[in-house]
């Protein structure tokens, strides 16, 4: 059997959302919303379930306490093929998407900051609720690029919408369309980037004061004008003083940022470092102060290329020596954090450590000050 034409509009939904996210288990198939925007009963489920096993589209494992359904594993490319004509008919395709998504992008931004990683959805409840998001979801439900799913526990009632992963990655497909509408790719690596870090590796709100300390060259205007650039795309928001990049967009722009900027950050970062490191030797006291900031926070987390560190755990570090770290471009500063480009000063010491290690010996005379500096 390779058709779906005898299958009812519950079945191949039922089949859709099997698909998307399998394994389920009954009792979360129960409560998706059907397009019409009612459950099914227990009763109606079975038999579809019933008639999907004896079309072999499906396996159902009954465990001690609950009922698990996946796609039948012989049948994965069959059940593709059904579900394609499904999908074709109720235009359930990137281009729908797109479409609706540049009604409101700013809403479609908002709207990720509430997604879960586990199974990619949207959570909502009776006590945490965002009527905007609620009313975008609703709408890309009813175009069936979201599962509405819905219940109830302990006097609350909770509501998602799960984001398809079939016939496309709604997800992934949102994030691409914010990465080409904030248009990243024309912001400069060696000024507006910089600028740009601060603000998505602080976990406090930056002020306009933050950005003038690390950018002492920049006018006030000239960073205004940048802020102001990405708060039309909307990248950031500027409220009473405060500049902040939402969760939602700050994942996507720190992904897109390492994925296609960070080498080239990284890269120019260490060959300015290494031509200043060779030209005034005194700078090696401002990257053993780095390090000694690093340490300074033994249980860091640096699985990321930068990384932020409370102001208060820093001790006996000046005000003014983090002043002057912050001048070589590897250390940012903001009132209540240090953020640091830890992996730029790992590579920049193992290129010092290499340089020792071809030539680890040199006779400086007596009182010859010039011939010590070069060493």
């Amino acid at each position: 059997m390779n058709s779906g034409e005898e299958f009812s509009d519950n079945e191949f939904q039922i089949l859709d959302i099997i698909l998307n996210f399998e394994p389920v288990t009954t009792t979360f198939l129960a409560e998706f919303r059907m397009h019409e925007d009612i459950t099914i009963s227990t009763e109606t489920l079975n038999e579809i379930l019933d008639k999907l096993s004896k079309h072999q589209l499906v396996t159902i494992v009954k465990e001690q306490y609950q009922t698990v359904v996946t796609i039948n594993a012989t049948s994965r490319n069959i059940v593709r093929e059904i579900l394609e004509g499904y999908w074709k008919r109720n235009n359930i395709n990137e281009t729908t998407l797109r479409a609706d998504a540049e009604k409101n992008l700013l809403g479609i931004l908002k709207l990720l900051e509430f997604r879960y990683d586990d199974k990619p959805h949207i959570g909502f409840s009776d006590y945490f609720w965002d009527s905007d998001s609620i009313a975008i979801c609703k709408r890309l439900a009813q175009a069936r690029l979201l599962f509405r799913h819905t219940w109830s526990s302990r006097k609350h009632s909770y509501e998602s919408y799960y984001l398809r992963k079939f016939p496309f990655d709604v997800g992934k497909s949102l994030e691409q369309l914010t990465i080409e509408k904030i248009n990243l790719k024309d912001l400069e690596i060696g000024s507006e980037w910089p600028m740009l870090i601060i603000a998505l590796y602080s976990d406090a709100a930056l002020t306009l004061t933050d950005l003038k300390l690390n950018f002492p060259h920049l006018t006030s205007d000239e960073i205004n004008e940048f802020l102001s650039k990405l708060e039309q795309r909307g990248i950031l928001s500027r409220l009473r003083g405060e500049i902040t990049i939402p969760k939602g967009t700050r994942d996507i722009v720190k992904n897109y940022f390492f994925f296609n900027q960070y080498n080239q950050f990284k890269s120019l970062t260490l060959q300015q470092l290494r031509r200043r490191v060779s030209e005034r030797p005194s700078n090696l006291f401002i990257l053993g102060l780095i390090r000694r900031i690093l340490a300074s926070a033994s249980s860091l987390k640096t699985s990321e290329p930068f990384c932020s560190i409370k102001r208060d755990l820093l001790a006996n570090v000046s005000e003014n020596d983090l002043i002057e770290a912050s001048k070589l471009g590897i250390l940012f500063l903001t009132s209540k954090e240090v953020i640091v480009a830890h992996e730029v000063v790992t590579e920049l010491e193992s290129m010092l450590k290499s340089a020792l290690m071809v030539e680890s010996f040199m006779t400086v005379p007596p009182n010859d000050n010039l011939r010590a500096m070069q060493a």
